[in-house]
């Protein structure tokens, strides 16, 4: 009898030990599926609409790259009932845990809501782009044009970004990081600053050279000449299906040793916008006037979307060598000048 009863209870602390071990297991599970997805930080924008459950915004946070397992996040939603979510667009993080974004969406604060939202416009110039960023953050443009030429800042970027190199400093450069804000719409809290603004663009514009990288590098452009070649296919062009071919044609004639005579990249060093260039317009002496200077200009003209780069990096192969966009915006294309003056002569607008 003892013996039996001695075995029943060494059977009841195995259960009880096994009982803990598997109490324990499961709720390391539980934590370490609310915990962050990352412990590096990356903010990611999360919109929660008005009346959503908390389910359905705990499926857009895993939409969103923000839950490591949606049944532990279930279980935290049942555990502390979680509820009166407040409809706004969130600026999170993935370093951040369930319980930190949920504690951030039912009590919103300036730090972690979209107050701003800053648009930088494709074919755009920094002297264009300045001034709706600074309309935004309530600054003056000059403040933004003197940051982005401030010497000790442009050498900081330097060493951030492996894209961004010495180049930008060459002398005859109008303004060094023209070309290098990637255009996109950006959304920010309150405590967004200018530096928080150029940063962010530079990030987005990181993503979409590394994609290109290899390709302009075999051909032994740098990310440099990439934009600079990019940008001028990008104010040439009105329609995203014209990009390729007018980019065939540039390298068309860049590999003829033709000089490229774009009258976008004259305007750009007279300080114009538009199409129209006068005769006395290409007089200018400017390492920008690509009818005076063979090969590439200096630099960028504008920013550069990447619908256009992935227009020059997969360019159309063609046997054109001129072009001219009638007022519509559809473009004639010419093997030879006099093709080409007699599609200008019967089509000119300006």
């Amino acid at each position: 009898m003892k013996k039996v009863t001695k075995i029943i209870l060494i059977i009841c602390a195995t259960l009880i030990v096994l009982g803990l071990a598997a109490g324990l297991f499961a709720w390391n599970y539980y934590k370490k599926g609310i915990a962050p997805v990352s412990d590096k930080s990356k903010e990611i924008i999360v919109t929660v609409e008005n009346g959503q459950s908390a389910t359905s915004v705990l499926y857009t946070l895993e939409k969103a790259g923000l839950v490591k397992d949606v049944f532990c996040g279930k279980v935290y939603l049942k555990l502390n009932d979680v509820g009166n979510l407040q409809a706004n667009s969130y600026i999170l993080n993935q370093n951040m845990s369930l319980e930190q974004i949920f504690k951030i969406m039912a009590n919103p604060t300036g730090d972690h809501v979209v107050q701003f939202s800053v648009t930088i416009l494709d074919g755009y110039s920094l002297k264009e782009i300045s001034g709706s960023i600074a309309e935004v953050l309530k600054i003056e443009a000059t403040e933004v044009m003197d940051l982005l030429n401030d010497e000790s800042f442009l050498k900081s970027l330097i060493e951030k970004y492996w894209f961004i190199t010495d180049e930008i400093l060459q002398e005859g450069i109008k303004y060094p990081l023209e070309g290098y804000l990637y255009p996109e719409t950006y959304l920010y809290n309150s405590n967004v600053t200018l530096k928080d603004v150029i940063y962010g663009s530079l990030d987005m514009m990181d993503k979409y050279l590394t994609e290109a990288k290899d390709t302009f590098e075999a051909r032994g452009w740098t990310a440099h000449e990439f934009l600079t070649f990019a940008s001028i296919v990008e104010r040439e062009s009105l329609f995203d299906e014209d990009r390729p071919k007018i980019a065939g044609v540039f390298m068309n004639r860049l590999e003829a040793n033709m000089l490229l005579q774009s009258d976008i990249t004259v305007n750009y060093a007279w300080d114009r916008t538009g199409v129209d260039v006068l005769y006395k317009h290409l007089e200018i002496d400017s390492p920008y006037n690509t009818y005076k200077y063979d090969g590439l200009p200096i630099g960028p003209i504008s920013t550069v979307s990447g619908v256009t780069m992935d227009a020059c990096v997969n360019y159309e192969e063609n046997e054109f060598y001129y072009f001219f966009a009638k007022q519509d915006g559809t473009v004639i294309y010419n093997r030879n000048l006099s093709e080409h003056n007699s599609a200008v002569k019967n089509n000119k607008w300006y």
